[in-house]
C-alpha cells in the first residue's frame, strides 16, 4: 500500500509573538482599567440592575422546591410582635380557579414572619406544594405555633367544593414532620368587594390593628403582585 503524501502539520507558537502579545494585553489593560481608575473625591458610578422586578438574585435559600425573590430577616419597623415577610415564588398545575393545566404556571406567596422567624414553617409550605395545594394561597403566616393561610379571594368558595380543598389544606398543615401546628384560614381581597365582606379574615396572622395589618398585607401584594402570573 502506498504511503500517504499527507503529512502531519503541527503549528508552534512564536514565543516572541506569545510575550510580545503579553505584553500588549498588560499595556492594554493598564490603560482602559488601572489608568481610569477615579480620582480621590470623583463621584462613583452607581452600578445599574438590569433585572426586572421579581428576577433579581436573592442570596437567601429556604427550599429547593420554590425561591425567595425577597428576605427580610428580621423585624422591619413596629407591627405586631415584629412581623416581616419573605416573597417566593413556585410553580402549580392548577389556575386560581382551580382548574388543572397542560403546563406549569408561575405562583408567588409570602411568608408572614413573627419576630424569631421560625424557619419551621417551611416544611408545612413544602408539604403543601409537594401535594399541589398551593395554587389558592398568597400569605401565610406563622406566629406562636401557629399557621395562618390567606386565600386568594379569587379562589372562590374552597370549602364547598367536592374536593373539601380547605380541609385537606388544613390537614396537611397540621403536621409539619417532627412539628405539629395550630391552623386557621382566611380570605385576602385585593379590592373592596360589595358583599363579598373585608379585605381580609384570618386575625392571627399578624398581633395588630387590623386596619394596620390590611394596609400592610395590601402593600406587599401591590409590590409583588401575588398569586398566578401568566408569565414570568
Amino acid at each position: 500500500m502506498a504511503a500517504s503524501n499527507k503529512r502531519a502539520r503541527c503549528i508552534v507558537a512564536d514565543p516572541v509573538r506569545i510575550e510580545t502579545s503579553l505584553l500588549s494585553s498588560m499595556v492594554m489593560l493598564w490603560h482602559f482599567g488601572f489608568a481610569r481608575l477615579p480620582k480621590a473625591g470623583a463621584q462613583r458610578l452607581t452600578p445599574r440592575c438590569f433585572l426586572d422586578k421579581g428576577q433579581a438574585m436573592v442570596n437567601s435559600v429556604y427550599s429547593h422546591l420554590f425561591s425567595c425573590l425577597h428576605d427580610e430577616l428580621a423585624p422591619v419597623g413596629q407591627l405586631g410582635r415584629g412581623a416581616h415577610h419573605s416573597v417566593f415564588r413556585s410553580v402549580q398545575w392548577r389556575n386560581i380557579s382551580g382548574d388543572l393545566l397542560d403546563q406549569g404556571r408561575v405562583h408567588d406567596f409570602a411568608v408572614i414572619w413573627d419576630e424569631d422567624h421560625d424557619t419551621r414553617i417551611i416544611r408545612v409550605i413544602e408539604r403543601l406544594h409537594l401535594a399541589g395545594m398551593l395554587w389558592p394561597i398568597i400569605f401565610i403566616g406563622e406566629r406562636k405555633g401557629g399557621v395562618t393561610i390567606l386565600f386568594a379571594q379569587m379562589a372562590g368558595r374552597l370549602e364547598d367544593s367536592k374536593e373539601n380543598l380547605i380541609n385537606h389544606i388544613c390537614e396537611i398543615a397540621k403536621d409539619g414532620g417532627d412539628d405539629s401546628w395550630t391552623v386557621q384560614v382566611g380570605w385576602f381581597h385585593r379590592v373592596t368587594v360589595p358583599g363579598e365582606g373585608p379585605h381580609y379574615t384570618g386575625w392571627g396572622i399578624i398581633n395588630d390593628e387590623d386596619w394596620r395589618v390590611v394596609a400592610y398585607l395590601q402593600g406587599i401584594d401591590a409590590l409583588w403582585e401575588l398569586g398566578e402570573k401568566l408569565t414570568a
